[in-house]
């Protein structure tokens, strides 16, 4: 398994520093790096958004797509929902303190909750910690997402052209990025798998690791819909 992460490079003059990521351009030069000629690729929440875009550009490198907590569409919630939290990044320590607990609650489902307990406090008191001097990075990762959604309309006939065989794999109780809307990208990619994982939220490979893995294992194995 090889993750990757941005590219470390200073950004052009005028571009404010992590805009425009371009991960899903690296793609190529991060596979040749280590010699793998194609590979399954696998994108969740942020990273859904560089599996999309890297699909669309280069899926003859790809075995296979794989997407969770992810949209393709134009959604006036989320962007409702990202407004907030950058409102909540440019405020003081103590709203940033509240935003924490917020975004928490939200992420994860009922299961999940009551399973780790106290532990889920512990959690979110160490994200508080390790970004509360630096919220800067979380407005960066935020407003990275912006070119996406601006060529989203121009891009869709390339999604639309992905050969790639492609499974989405959503929490059921994903309040972040609702089923519906996950489901909606089974209407854009031409070869795709929707499934639905019970009593799980947002982050689906953490409160189901075992069901994620395995399905996931089972999708690679056979590069084909039919798993």
């Amino acid at each position: 398994m090889l993750l990757y992460d941005y590219p470390a490079r200073a950004s052009p003059p005028g571009r404010p520093p992590g805009r425009d990521p371009e991960l899903a351009a690296a793609l190529p030069a991060v596979l040749d790096a280590i010699g793998v000629e194609r590979c399954h690729l696998l994108g969740i929440s942020y990273g859904g958004f560089v599996a999309l875009d890297a699909a669309r550009l280069f899926h003859p490198r790809l075995h296979t797509l794989t997407l969770s907590g992810i949209l393709l569409s134009h959604e006036q919630l989320f962007q409702m929902y990202e407004a907030l939290s950058l409102r909540f990044y440019a405020g003081s320590e103590a709203e940033f303190e509240i935003y924490t607990r917020y975004m928490y609650e939200k992420i994860f489902g009922e299961s999940f909750v009551r399973a780790v307990g106290p532990a889920l406090e512990t959690m979110r008191q160490r994200f508080f910690e390790r970004y509360r001097d630096r919220k800067r990075a979380l407005v960066r990762l935020t407003e990275a997402q912006d070119p996406f959604f601006d060529r989203l309309d121009a891009n869709l006939p390339g999604y639309r052209a992905v050969p790639t065989p492609a499974l989405i794999l959503a929490g059921a109780q994903d309040r972040v990025l609702p089923p519906w809307v996950q489901r909606k990208i089974a209407g854009v990619l031409p070869r795709v798998r929707y499934e639905e994982l019970a009593d799980s939220g947002h982050v689906v490979y953490l409160e189901q690791p075992e069901r994620f893995f395995a399905t996931i294992g089972a999708f690679f194995r056979r590069r084909d819909l039919d798993f």
